[in-house]
């Protein structure tokens, strides 16, 4: 990877420190050390992996997967260390407009997971991968997971998509968007098929209120 296919007018250099670590300099700011693990489709990504990078690495900044790397566990560790995480192109917006680019959390990212954070039958969240989370909720209400995202009309298209880029069954498919038109008939049975239920924002926390799976 370079300059270039960072897409980054602030980046001038990137150098590579071993096969997982980059070294990306900016005309504004420090040096951003970026953890970029071999995460073909389908990979997971291990807390042994995440814990010996930082063992090895304690200055990184921010760790950029694939959209289809899964890293149950991983996310948090990196997280708790004040590693920022995201996708390659959450890393190309952090390095044109943080100065801290390790502070950084991708938008969709921080929009969903103050909505669950803030919802009082949540009582933790984990981020398994790109905009799938698990939930725990309390008493009993389950621990289910749910893949978001932000369409503007949900097509049976792209609940598949969600539904695939999991290696977890997921419970829910839930699109972000305050401005959601419709949710297809077509992707409501996709999701039956796939044993989801595809639903908005406000009912995925409405559904949350009772023990899960709600009717």
């Amino acid at each position: 990877m370079h300059s270039k296919a960072l897409g980054v007018r602030r980046v001038t250099a990137v150098q590579r420190i071993d096969d997982e670590t980059l070294r990306v300099t900016r005309t504004v700011g420090p040096d951003v050390v970026v953890f970029c693990p071999d995460s073909p489709r389908g990979a997971i990504l291990t807390e042994e992996v995440a814990q010996n990078w930082l063992e090895r690495t304690p200055d990184g900044d921010f760790a950029a997967f694939a959209p289809t790397c899964t890293a149950e566990g991983a996310y948090e560790l990196l997280r708790a260390k004040g590693i920022a995480v995201g996708t390659f192109g959450d890393l190309s917006a952090a390095l044109e407009r943080e100065t801290s680019v390790s502070s950084h959390l991708p938008r969709l990212a921080g929009y969903i997971e103050r909505r669950l954070r803030t919802h009082h039958q949540v009582e933790e969240i984990q981020w398994n991968s790109h905009l799938i989370y698990r939930v725990l909720c309390r008493a009993g209400r389950g621990d289910l997971r749910a893949a978001f995202g932000e369409p503007y009309e949900v097509s049976a298209d792209w609940v598949l998509a969600r539904v695939e880029s999991s290696v977890f069954p997921l419970d829910a498919v839930v699109t972000s968007n305050p401005n959601c038109s419709r949710i297809a008939a077509t992707a409501s049975a996709v999701g039956r098929d796939a044993g989801v239920r595809v639903l908005t924002m406000s009912e995925f926390l409405s559904a949350l209120h009772r023990p899960w799976p709600a009717d």
